[in-house]
């Protein structure tokens, strides 16, 4: 598939929402690389620290837990979203969950 920046580019808009601030998008726009990931890739897995930061430009992200041995799904990030395990990848801590 074909990284599209105008989708990402018109969700930052809609967020900013602010002309002083529109200059900043093609800054934004390069501090993001393209990553595809396929069915039950993980993004994060529990344990390990969270390197992403992303948009979501098709599909879904399952965020999940483990309680007694069985994944629990805690939040789906839809398409046109960002997400991540934030407080790993803004603490560069070990994530509580999983995000395929």
């Amino acid at each position: 598939m074909e990284p599209s920046k105008s989708t990402f580019s018109s969700f930052l808009r809609n967020i900013i929402n602010d002309d002083a601030l529109e200059n900043h998008i093609p800054e934004i726009l390069n501090s993001f690389s393209f990553l595809e990931l396929h069915k039950n890739q993980f993004l994060v897995e529990k344990g390990k620290v969270c390197q992403y930061f992303c948009f979501i430009e098709s599909g879904v992200l399952q965020h999940s837990i483990d309680v007694f041995d069985e994944e629990k799904t805690t939040y789906l990030a839809l398409k046109n979203s960002c997400t991540a395990a934030l407080k790993s990848f803004l603490q560069k801590t070990p994530s509580r969950k999983n995000i395929k």
